[in-house]
């Protein structure tokens, strides 16, 4: 009888194990360094300390002055407002219009929606909207759609000139719109990637809940 116990013991702890592994293969994939996962700032006046946030939660380019004296650095100001400031760009998977394009879709990591556009309504204007997954990277007029081009690292931070896939040498800018306000979220055309802004990306540390686990992109 007690070998016949410990026989179904063993067996119990195998099953509970073998559950574990395949909980464990299910689960969402750990964002690697290279992921696009982010504060996206610019500085307006780094001798200042001055900054411009890509806020997607109020649409606006939010400004701060960074002053560790007064505990105001990028990991506080990101922390005290993670469902708006902290974004991933997740990568357009197999199949969507926008695959071929390399593009990416944005919106704030803790929220279930809130993608970032370009409006062919208001030239020059980048909005936000509620769409599900399926219709942003599905929509074949591609506004939701941009393109990340990596232009080398300033201080360990990636830079990246965030181009309009609908609107081709257009770029998300460090400017407002001359219409909708000077904090709002604009994008206008450069020559080349080159010559367009930059914004850095600050990955904070410290654990932030993902709001669709159902958005995986790797990086």
């Amino acid at each position: 009888m007690q070998k016949n116990f410990f026989k179904k013991l063993a067996g119990f702890i195998s099953i509970v194990l073998l559950l574990n592994a395949c909980s464990k293969d299910n689960e969402t994939p750990q964002f690697t360094i290279e992921s696009i996962k982010g504060m996206f700032y610019y500085y307006e006046d780094e001798s200042l300390g001055r900054i411009r946030v890509l806020d997607l939660g109020a649409a606006i380019r939010r400004g701060y002055t960074l002053d560790a004296s007064l505990g105001i650095t990028l990991q506080t100001i990101c922390e005290d407002r993670s469902d708006q400031l902290l974004l991933k760009a997740y990568k357009a998977p197999v199949g969507s219009p926008s695959y071929i394009n390399g593009a990416r879709f944005v919106k704030p990591y803790e929220v279930q929606n809130s993608w970032m556009f370009t409006s062919n309504v208001i030239t020059g204007l980048v909005g936000v909207d509620d769409d599900e997954w399926f219709d942003v990277h599905m929509n074949t007029d591609k506004f939701h759609a941009f393109k990340f081009h990596e232009m080398g690292e300033v201080n360990g931070e990636m830079e990246y000139a965030i181009e309009s896939v609908h609107f081709p040498g257009q770029y998300i800018t460090h400017t407002g719109h001359p219409i909708q306000g000077t904090n709002t979220i604009s994008y206008a055309p450069f020559t080349d990637t080159d010559s367009a802004p930059r914004w850095r990306l600050f990955k904070p540390s410290g654990t932030f809940l993902e709001g669709n686990f159902n958005l995986i992109s790797t990086p």
